[in-house]
Parts: structure tokens; sequence; C-alpha cells
């Protein structure tokens, strides 16, 4: 009851041209956890964080789907490349957090993406 309230005060609000699909989609959140329990079972976040890393890799708005599909393609293939060529990449492909210290191993030298990288 106390959604469909809120959803009445955001129309009265904010006006019916921005009862966005998302909102209209609340009205519907008893139901499907009714229907498929808690929403941590039926979450899309993880597949939502993923569209970052595909959202950074298109570089224009011409071809979307054929940029992300190389840029995904060009990841693999590096993937494949430094567990071929001896190299050990400590970071997994695509991180994208700037706190995460990046590393990679070959044969006894270390690139990392911290200052300074000392040999040794």
């Amino acid at each position: 009851m106390e959604l469909l309230n809120f959803m009445n005060e955001y129309e009265w609000c904010y006006g019916c041209e921005h009862l966005v699909y998302n909102v209209h989609s609340l009205q519907h959140l008893p139901d499907d956890v009714r229907a498929h329990g808690p929403l941590d079972s039926f979450s899309a976040f993880p597949f939502e964080s993923y569209m970052r890393q595909i959202k950074d890799s298109v570089r224009s708005g011409f071809a979307v789907a054929k940029q992300a599909a190389q840029r995904y393609a060009e990841r693999m293939s590096f993937s494949d490349r430094l567990q071929i060529s001896g190299l050990t990449n400590t970071t997994p492909i695509g991180a994208t957090d700037v706190s995460t210290k990046q590393v990679i191993m070959f044969n006894s030298s270390k690139i990392t993406s911290c200052q300074p990288d000392i040999s040794g």
C-alpha cells in the first residue's frame, strides 16, 4: 500500500512524463518477490556492473555492438597471449578499480601500476 502511495505522490510531484520505467516497475515488485523470493535471488546487478566495462569499451556512437564485440575479442586475445608468452597477469583483465595495484610478471621482471618499479 505504501508503495502505491509513493507512486501516486511521485506522479503528483513530478508529473506523469517523469514516471519512467523504473518507477513503473515498482508496482510489480511485491508480486515479483512473492513469485521469486528475496530481491538478491533474481537481481540483475551482476549484469549491470559488467555493463560499465562494455560502455567503456565503446569509443563512438557508430556500430556500438561491433565495437563492444571487438574490444571483448581483443581482451580475450591479449589474455591468451599473456599466458602463451610466459607472462602472468595477476590483475583480472578489464579491472577498472584504480585503487587496485595492477601487476604483470615476466620471468623475474615485474611491471606494476604503482611507482616506482624496482627490479630485485
